[in-house]
């Protein structure tokens, strides 16, 4: 009886060895399907694209507030940049990214000869390398004087180049000079409303499109130099002849009589009252684009003049018969 009894257990020793195999490979098999999972899920992650929208817009706004002969990007939009920056997420790839994309811009500019757009997109570069550990060395500014004169320089330029096309009509100066005393006034109080940065500064004023674009040349921002046709919206205001006022101030001086051009814009005419026009409305009507030559007053009796003091103004001089 003993014998059988150790046969049986012989016999169940396997069974309980099968057991334990089997539990051993259900385990094993149960471990990879968890790393499936992760791998999965870091897949995922890693396709999630890279938004460099907001960056993209800060850029492109700094760019266009750039200095127009130097590049020079004002520290406010490079600021603006540089938090954009640090705020991509996906951290080490999305700055890349960002780099990359600040380089491609450059790029593009030098193929196009844009040379200021591309000192732009370089600075801004440099910039997000300083940014990146949290820190940004202080930029030296740009020499005041010489940024406004090759700024002046590049406005002059840009008018001795500006010649009439073909169509042009032959009073086009005569209309010019018009048009600038027409909006001298309203281009200076624009100006001011721009430069103005209380809170209190009040509405938009409402002028035309040449006012705004020269008012956005003046200080640096891109602008139109003219557009096919006047933009929605534009003035409506009064307007007044600039000429008129002149002429009023000197109905009742004697000929050979001088007055200077603040002494012009002084004088209370009918045209503008006690709203004075400006002194470079009255200089420009008297000496349009820099030549007295062109001044269509002389027929009416005012003559261009500077007196002993080098200051400009204008003489009575006997009119022309065939005056309008």
């Amino acid at each position: 009886m003993a014998r059988r009894s150790t046969t049986k257990k012989t016999e169940a020793e396997p069974s309980t060895k099968a057991t334990e195999e089997a539990s051993m490979t259900s385990t094993t098999t149960e471990a990879p399907t968890s790393e499936n999972t992760e791998a999965t899920e870091s897949d995922a992650r890693e396709e999630t694209p890279i938004d460099l929208s907001a960056f993209e817009t800060a850029v492109a706004a700094a760019v266009a507030e750039a200095d127009k002969s130097t590049g020079t990007v004002p520290e406010a939009e490079v600021a603006k940049v540089v938090t954009e920056y640090r705020n991509l997420a996906g951290g080490v790839k999305a700055k890349n990214a960002a780099k990359k994309f600040l380089n491609e811009g450059m790029k593009s500019a030098m193929n196009e000869a844009d040379i200021v757009k591309a000192r732009a997109f370089l600075e801004l570069s440099e910039s997000m390398t300083a940014g990146s550990s949290g820190t940004s060395t202080p930029r030296q500014p740009a020499d005041p004087t010489e940024a406004f004169v090759q700024a002046d320089a590049t406005l002059r330029l840009a008018q001795t180049l500006h010649t009439p096309g073909e169509g042009v009509a032959e009073d086009w100066t005569e209309r010019v000079e018009k048009l600038v005393s027409e909006s001298q006034s309203a281009a200076e109080q624009y100006l001011a409303w721009v430069k103005d940065t209380s809170d209190d500064k009040g509405d938009e004023p409402e002028v035309t499109s040449v006012v705004k674009n020269a008012v956005k040349l003046a200080l640096g921002k891109p602008a139109k130099a003219g557009s096919v046709r006047a933009a929605a919206g534009g003035y409506t205001g009064e307007r007044r002849d600039i000429g008129k006022h002149i002429l009023e101030a000197f109905a009742e001086k004697e000929e050979g009589d001088f007055l200077s051009v603040a002494e012009i814009r002084n004088f209370h005419s009918s045209e503008y009252g006690d709203n004075l026009p400006s002194a470079g409305a009255i200089s420009a009507r008297l000496f349009p684009g820099g030549d007295a030559s062109k001044c269509t007053l002389v027929a009416q009796g005012v003559q261009p003049d500077t007196n002993e003091k080098g200051n400009k103004g204008a003489r009575k001089v006997p009119a022309q018969a065939d005056a309008a």
